[in-house]
């Protein structure tokens, strides 16, 4: 039964690593490309990390496993994120059926964005 499930895994794993793929070459722009293969892959090969726990059902490797996906899923999508917004400032075009543009305010690379201090002086006591 083990096999089975490690089996199952391990080809829904694979095929969410080839739906990647090919988002790399039929997506039209680089922000949709960026968006599918981050998910996709990184689902994937959490998937397959799974099924290598399920398979050697050890103690040590488990914790490995369970550490290097909460390591993809926290970063991942940050380095995705950013990757992104670089791709944005550089002036990557954005396919010609983009409806929305959430960084439009963001294309002068000169201009510094921060969060301005509140006027509220706590003092420790």
């Amino acid at each position: 039964m083990k096999e089975i499930i490690v089996i199952a895994l391990l080809v829904l794993g694979t095929l969410f690593i080839f739906l990647a793929a090919v988002g790399l070459l039929k997506m039209p722009d680089v922000y949709l490309r960026m968006s599918a293969s981050s998910i996709a892959a990184t689902l994937g090969t959490s998937i397959i990390l799974t099924a290598l726990a399920i398979h050697f059902m050890d103690l040590g490797i488990t914790f490995m496993v369970i550490g290097i996906n909460l390591f993809l899923f926290l970063t991942v999508p940050v380095s995705s994120h950013l990757m992104g917004r670089a791709a944005h400032r550089a002036g990557y075009e954005k396919w010609n059926k983009t409806l929305v543009d959430r960084l439009e305010h963001d294309s002068d690379p000169t201009k510094v964005t921060c969060i301005k201090p509140s006027n509220n002086n706590h003092k420790a006591s």
